[in-house]
């Protein structure tokens, strides 16, 4: 569940650019808050994703996930060059990706995957590698400064779980939010509930990437 708290963003530009930055936790997540590390909550996921590609076997690595199109080995490389990226913008370099020519961002992610096919050990040490620099990129990063991320800056001006009695939330299945956020998944058919002045609105503009 996601909470807003009562002094939430007052605009739809706030609230968009609010709910971005608690919606994932990949690139640009330079911040802190007073109850949440929210450096160590990524670098927890990682490491328990980690420990369940480490168990698989050949067959499971080429396996499809639940990405069309793509076997388990294709997506871990989208998140090695993901995290190649997040340390590119924490460090000020030029992203290698930039959505053009009519193309649509899934038409470029599929467009980098094909381009460097690799086998399972290989795509496993190269998002190992990346996940750890990007984690300690966006550690020494400064939070007050936006990265730049595809086409547009993410930004945001707090990350908040809230409290539990916020007059805004969103509740339901975290697999669902998730999908909403990367736009897999429309919000009316996710089965997740909002309630409170701002809870359908957050859900509408919810996205993983600012493009």
């Amino acid at each position: 569940m996601i909470n807003y708290p009562r002094n939430c963003p007052r605009s739809l530009t706030q609230l968009t650019a609010w709910v971005g930055m608690a919606s994932c936790c990949g690139a640009g997540r330079a911040w802190h808050s007073q109850n949440v590390v929210i450096f160590d909550d990524l670098q927890a996921e990682q490491d328990r994703l980690q420990v369940i590609l480490e168990g698989l076997d050949e067959a499971q690595w080429a396996s499809p996930s639940g990405a069309a199109g793509w076997a388990v080995t294709d997506v871990v490389l989208h998140l090695a060059q993901s995290e190649e990226a997040v340390l590119a913008s924490a460090t000020g370099a030029s992203l290698a990706f930039h959505p053009g020519s009519g193309a649509t961002l899934d038409e470029v992610m599929d467009q980098l995957v094909r381009a460097e096919p690799a086998p399972p050990a290989r795509v496993f040490g190269r998002w190992r590698t990346a996940r750890q620099a990007a984690l300690a990129a966006l550690r020494a990063a400064d939070p007050q400064r936006p990265l730049s991320w595809v086409q547009a800056p993410l930004s945001a001006t707090r990350w908040h779980y809230g409290p539990d009695d916020a007059d805004s939330a969103i509740t339901g299945p975290a697999g669902a939010f998730c999908r909403v956020a990367a736009q897999r998944l429309p919000p009316g058919q996710s089965g997740l509930r909002t309630v409170g002045p701002y809870g359908a609105a957050a859900l509408h503009v919810l996205r993983t990437y600012a493009v």
